[in-house]
This record gives structure tokens, C-alpha cells and sequence, in this order.
């Protein structure tokens, strides 16, 4: 498939290398990244291709096991590329003799589409790499090449009969090599569904880096992988405190009664990092509050301005290049995600009695209370006793305060952005 931008020889090739020039800065070792056609191509998977058809009856008979229909005798795990006009897809097996594959190049029929076959008929040789390994068969190869002690795979996986245990007894019994442990995980979706690149419901490596940095993807993956997670990116903002708050329990600065809760969330922590951990702790800002600053950022002199609120509310005793390296990151994602997800259009306020009310004794208690979570269990009670339901009651000071439905623990959002702040909005609306 020709490469519809016309920088590179193929369409693969195309994503491949925008690919790659993002994926080294999610993962901490340095990887070796390898192509499966060059691979074929210079011979390194002929061991195992010659092994494989040495014995194609006994990999048949393990195949055979999960199917409803037996393969045909003329089946081979051996996928040849068109000598004629360079598909794989249209090429029809017709039949192995000897260490090469007959076959001939015919139609094949998509859900919606053909893919025209050439009519060219011709053998093919699998040492000499034009060509591929069927899946039930490939992965299993992979192991040995790169041996591969363990691998992740998805739940739909975990069922007998799928192509991770068809593989492991491939590789066991012909291969002579152990089958690697799995760690099955669940789903991922993306807005409610399942992640789809056909539908466009997916989100690539380049676009996650313009609004939050690759550790927060590394939480997301590595926090709880047994349990089907939901991303949107109006979560991104709650997920970059929630790893703020894991790195306040790494370095002692916030304590966790539950031993073994504390020493799960130390490790999440280690676990997420692409560079060495630093030795001091960093004193990140909440990126929530960096979301509110992008919303007023004048045109010039941004980091200056920046600055200068953090100093105002509060959050900045001392500054330093590292320092303003890392407000100049946190900005930049801020300003980049209130470009693409924040409304414009400001949600009208409109209270009665019983929210005035409400609002002034939540005025006295962020006045008189300085710790986080006192103030977060008052609010609660504040709107609980005040007649009016309390997810209405949150919504309406995110409303106020975020211009929002909805938004972070309010007890430790108002503490970091700055009480004073907090209450102005909250008197402008009584």
C-alpha cells in the first residue's frame, strides 16, 4: 500500500516511523526495534520455519484439537507473498511438497471490499522470507527468537482454545522451548467503548504527549490492569493529581495508615517512572489549578504570569531553572488541553435561598480551616444539611469555582489554589 502522504515507500512505513519517534519516551530501557518482514528477509526465523514444516503433521494435530473442521491437507503455516504482483492477502495455498508452497494469487473477499487477486500461480519458499507465518504459528516462533520469559496479552486471550495456548503448546512440543508466563488484562476503552481505530475511537502516543507527560499512560496501563479502565480526557487533569498524590506518599510528604496500601502505591510509583527517580521531592503544582491559570493567560509573557499567580496563591516560595522547567511542562500541557476540551461558554449561576446559605457557611469553614481533608468532610456535611442534593450542591460550587460540572476533591483544590481565590468567586455569586 503506497504511503498517502509520499514520504515513505509504504503506508506501514509511514505510521511506523511516527511511531517510533514518540514511543522511546514511554518507556525507560532503551529499546532494539525490529521489523518482521526484515527479519524473514534476512533469515533469522529460518530455525524455527524449517522445524515448523520439519514437523507440519504434529501442527496440524495441534491445531486440529480447537477447530470444528480439520485443516486441509494441503495446509501449510506458511503465507507466501505474490511473486506476480506482491500481495499476501489473495495468495491461496494449493499445496506443500518438498519445502515449498504452491499457490495461487486468487480474489479475497473483505466484509465490504475485494482484494484482487493477479491469477498468477507459482511456489514459494519460506527460507528465502518472502512471506510470513500464519498467527497460530508466528507468535509462537517470536518466543524462541527473542526469548520471551513472559507476555501480556488481552483477556479475550485467556480462553482455551485461543492462539496464546494454541502457541504455548506449539512452542513447547515442536519448538522445544517454554512457554512464556501470560499476564492476561482487560480491556482499555476509550470514552465507554472499546478502543477502534476504524471508528476513530483510539488516542495515539503523539497526541497524549501535547496535554500530559508519559508517566500519567504508564499509570493508566500499570494501575490497575485487571480491571477494564475508562479514559477520556477530561479525566487527564484528575489523573495527573491522583500521581501527584503517589508521589507524595513516595517521599513521606503524605502518610497512608495501611502498610501494605502505602507500600503498593510507593512501588505504582517507581513502576510509572521513565527517568531515574530524583532523590528530593519536586513539589509538582496540581495541574488543575495550571488549567485555571491557561483560562486567563495573557498573550505575551506567559511563564512570567504564570509565575507571578503561583507566588500570588501561594504554591511558589522559591525559584530555580528545574523549577521553571517544570512549570513551563505543566503549562504547556494545561494550555494544550484547555485548547482542546474546555467549553467556552460559561454556565450561568443561578441560586435561591437555600444555596446562599449554603454558600456563606462554606465561605467560614475554607476561612477557618488550613488541613485538606477536615475541610473536604465539612463541605460534605455542609451540603448534606442544607436541603439541596448533594451531587446538585458539588456541581454548583465546581460551577462557580471551575466553570465545571465536576472536578477534583474540593478540600485539597481550594488549599492548593488558594483560599482567597476560592472565596472571591464564591462572593461574587451571593
Amino acid at each position: 500500500v503506497p504511503d498517502p502522504e509520499g514520504c515513505h515507500k509504504m503506508y506501514a512505513d509511514h505510521h511506523t516511523t511516527e511511531y517510533f519517534k514518540v514511543i522511546d519516551m514511554f518507556v525507560s530501557a532503551k529499546m532494539e526495534k525490529f521489523s518482521m518482514r526484515e527479519e524473514y528477509k534476512k533469515g533469522n526465523f529460518n530455525p524455527y520455519i524449517k522445524k515448523l514444516l520439519e514437523h507440519i503433521e504434529e501442527l496440524k494435530d495441534i491445531q486440529n484439537k480447537y477447530r470444528r473442521e480439520k485443516l486441509q491437507e494441503s495446509w501449510s503455516p506458511w503465507t507466501p507473498i505474490c511473486g506476480n504482483c506482491g500481495k499476501i492477502i489473495t495468495s491461496k495455498v494449493l499445496g506443500f511438497e518438498k519445502g515449498k508452497v504452491h499457490y495461487k494469487c486468487e480474489d479475497y473477499q473483505f466484509e465490504k471490499t475485494i482484494a484482487k487477486g493477479c491469477g498468477y500461480e507459482g511456489e514459494n519458499d519460506p527460507l528465502k522470507g518472502n512471506g510470513k507465518l500464519l498467527w497460530k504459528s508466528e507468535w509462537s516462533t517470536q518466543w524462541c527468537r527473542w526469548n520471551v520469559c513472559s507476555e501480556g496479552a488481552g483477556k479475550e486471550y485467556q480462553v482455551p482454545g485461543s492462539a496464546f495456548w494454541i502457541n504455548g503448546e506449539i512452542v513447547e512440543k515442536i519448538l522445544k522451548f517454554p512457554m512464556p508466563v501470560p499476564i492476561f488484562y482487560e480491556h482499555l476503552t476509550i470514552n465507554g467503548e472499546k478502543m477502534s481505530a476504524s471508528l476513530g475511537n483510539v488516542v495515539y502516543p503523539n497526541q497524549w504527549l501535547e496535554v500530559a507527560p508519559p508517566e500519567l499512560l504508564r499509570l493508566l496501563y500499570l494501575k490497575d490492569p485487571m480491571r477494564v479502565r475508562d479514559f477520556r480526557w477530561e479525566f487527564a487533569p484528575n489523573m495527573m493529581d491522583e500521581m501527584d498524590d503517589l508521589g507524595k506518599i513516595y517521599y513521606g510528604i503524605k502518610k497512608i495508615q495501611n502498610k501494605r496500601d502505602a507500600t503498593t502505591m510507593k512501588r505504582l510509583f517507581e513502576l510509572i517512572q521513565v527517568d531515574k527517580i530524583p532523590r528530593k521531592y519536586g513539589q509538582p503544582i496540581s495541574y488543575n489549578l495550571f488549567i485555571e491559570i491557561a483560562k486567563i493567560l495573557p498573550e505575551k509573557n506567559e511563564l512570567e504570569f504564570t509565575i507571578q499567580k503561583l507566588r500570588e496563591y501561594g504554591h511558589l516560595k522559591r525559584s530555580s531553572k528545574r523549577i521553571d522547567r517544570a512549570i513551563r511542562e505543566r503549562l504547556e500541557f494545561a494550555k494544550s488541553w484547555v485548547g482542546k476540551f474546555v467549553k467556552e461558554k460559561k454556565i450561568e449561576i443561578r441560586i435561591g435561598e437555600n444555596e446562599k446559605i449554603m454558600l456563606k457557611k462554606l465561605i467560614n469553614v475554607i476561612e477557618e480551616e488550613s488541613d485538606s481533608e477536615s475541610m473536604q468532610k465539612r463541605i460534605f456535611e455542609i451540603i448534606k444539611n442544607s436541603g439541596t442534593p448533594v451531587s446538585d450542591g458539588f456541581k454548583l460550587i465546581y460551577n462557580i469555582i471551575l466553570n465545571s460540572d465536576k472536578g477534583p476533591r474540593l478540600g485539597s483544590y481550594i488549599i492548593e489554589r488558594g483560599k482567597e481565590e476560592v472565596i472571591k468567586k464564591l462572593k461574587d455569586v451571593l
